[in-house]
């Protein structure tokens, strides 16, 4: 999965979770800017969600399909 970001040197975390709301997924990045890829090979088929948060609050959200 690839996220694109630019916080202003803010860190942040991205968490992804399935539609029933189990984590399976958290990571922190220190002042991240461009792209983040993460690598959830692990993760069964089915549909998820993450979400990246800086200190303030979620600043996106989302879902996506792993096949």
């Amino acid at each position: 999965l690839n996220l694109i970001v630019d916080y202003d040197n803010q860190d942040c975390k991205v968490i992804i979770s399935d539609q029933r709301g189990r984590k399976f997924f958290e990571r922190k990045f220190e002042r991240p800017s461009g792209v983040l890829t993460l690598d959830l090979s692990t993760l069964e088929k089915g549909v998820y969600i993450y979400e990246v948060f800086t200190r303030k609050n979620c600043t996106q959200k989302g879902k996506f399909i792993k096949n």
